[in-house]
């Protein structure tokens, strides 16, 4: 799959975007000459939403035949704010359609360059945060999405509280901010994505292996201390992430409380 930064800037073309050896930029008349009647799949990176009208409106002669490849083979990332009916026809115009605020994505060199990656969906490029479902949606490189509730963004050690009327991505798609509180993106994707967990899982085991290992990693992503087990001795968390110990079922239960998971699902981190 090719990746395509369209944009009207003729300025972008001579460079003041930097694009990875699997991108490449276009002017949006080369696009639609050129591509749209390739066999290839392909990524639309678009930075404004009226280059989309200059695209049809220069298709317009063969609209259904360029729809019907549209949303064959094209996804869409728009950066941009557009009006809900917008979003509307552009799911139905192509393949896969994204639509990302530009004060929450990352800047639009290292989010094509991220796209163009073999492990894009191990990187966040966006997102929005809805206080009516109390979930913030994550836009992986591979523009799936990836849907996580409020409460997973812990206050921190020191105190900080997230603030979720203020999402944005830092770190080249590997750290993710609401106001100062930062949350890293393995650890949110780790929690949350099983496939992603058992990916990661297979890796460590090779270097960290067992019952107390899987503890621990949990532990930290729940940004728990050793002491913060109700009826469980840090001493003994300390014995059982080091295996020295096997948890009886009753000890097992109260870990897995205060994790808030099922005792089965500790081994699966």
């Amino acid at each position: 799959m090719t990746t395509y930064l369209v944009t009207k800037e003729k300025d972008l073309a001579r460079g003041s975007v930097r694009i990875p050896s699997k991108a490449k930029l276009a002017h949006f008349r080369d696009y639609v000459d050129s591509h749209t009647r390739g066999k290839s799949e392909a990524t639309l990176v678009i930075d404004d939403h009226a280059t989309i009208g200059d695209i049809f409106h220069r298709c317009r002669d063969n609209f259904f035949e360029g729809q019907a490849q549209l949303r064959k083979k094209v996804k869409l990332l728009l950066v941009d704010d557009i009006p809900p009916t917008a979003l509307n026809a552009l799911e139905a115009l192509f393949k896969n359609a994204t639509v990302l605020p530009r004060r929450s994505s990352l800047p639009m060199e290292e989010m094509v360059e991220i796209i163009a990656k073999n492990d894009a969906k191990d990187y966040v490029i966006g997102g929005q945060c809805d206080r009516l479902t109390e979930t913030v949606t994550l836009i992986r490189g591979d523009l799936s999405k990836l849907a996580v509730p409020f409460s997973a963004f812990r206050p921190s050690g020191s105190g900080i509280e997230p603030d979720f009327s203020n999402l944005s991505i830092d770190d080249f798609g590997q750290s993710i901010c609401l106001g100062k509180y930062g949350a890293s993106t393995h650890s949110i994707l780790y929690e949350f994505d099983p496939t992603y967990r058992k990916e990661k899982k297979v890796a460590i085991a090779k270097h960290d292996k067992g019952f107390g290992a899987c503890l621990r990693r949990l532990r930290i992503l729940k940004q728990l201390k050793q002491s913060d087990f109700p009826g469980v001795t840090s001493k003994e968390i300390v014995r059982i992430e080091q295996g020295k110990v096997t948890p009886r079922s009753q000890t097992l239960s109260k870990i897995a409380k205060a994790l808030e998971v099922t005792p089965d699902e500790i081994s699966s981190y």
